[in-house]
Formats: structure tokens, sequence, C-alpha cells
């Protein structure tokens, strides 16, 4: 079907809820495929920052929760010098997928 905002503001639905709703039920199957089939890009997100985006998305009834912000994973990386002495970005040592961080498929 067609989104029309204008329809559903004159049914009376709120479409931004509904809109949020809908983002969550599908992102959240996204992210709970623990498949990460050859050629496929995947990314990084904060799990931290997953939590408040699924409250929001997630939440039932009037807004309780506000939106997350943008993704920020600055607290996933360290920066080091490898052998040659040139700057490197790595993932923390500590980090696990699924605790930390989820991989996200991007294709």
């Amino acid at each position: 079907g067609v989104f029309s905002p204008r329809v559903m503001e004159f049914l009376g639905i709120d479409y931004a809820r509904v809109h949020y709703e809908e983002e969550g039920r599908i992102v959240s199957g996204i992210l709970d495929t623990a498949s990460k089939p050859s050629g496929s890009e995947w990314h990084l997100v904060n799990e931290r920052w997953l939590r408040k985006w699924r409250k929001f998305v997630l939440s039932r009834g009037a807004r309780r929760y506000f939106p997350p912000g943008p993704i920020d994973n600055s607290r996933l990386f360290k920066t080091e010098k490898d052998k040659k002495g040139k700057q490197v970005t790595k993932l923390k040592d500590h980090y696990v997928s699924g605790k930390q961080y989820r991989c996200v498929n991007w294709n």
C-alpha cells in the first residue's frame, strides 16, 4: 500500500507511532539474524544505543522515550600504532558481539 500521513491523520491514526513501531519490528528481525552470509556487508552498532532505540520504537501507548540520537560507536574502538608507527583503529579486545555491539547487515 501507499503510506499517506494525511489519510492517517484524517482517520485519527497516530502515523508517527505506527511508523516507529513498524520500524522496530522490521529492524528487530534483522538484528536477531545470527548468520552472516559470505559477501554481505556488516556494520557494528553499539548495543547501548540499540537498547535506547528499541525502547523508543517498541514502546506502547504514549511516547515515554526520546529518540536515541545519532549512533555513537566511539566507545567500541581503540586507536593504537601498528608496527610501522601508523595510527590504526581497532575493536577493543574484550568486546563481544551481542553484548557490547551488534552486527547489522547493510545490504
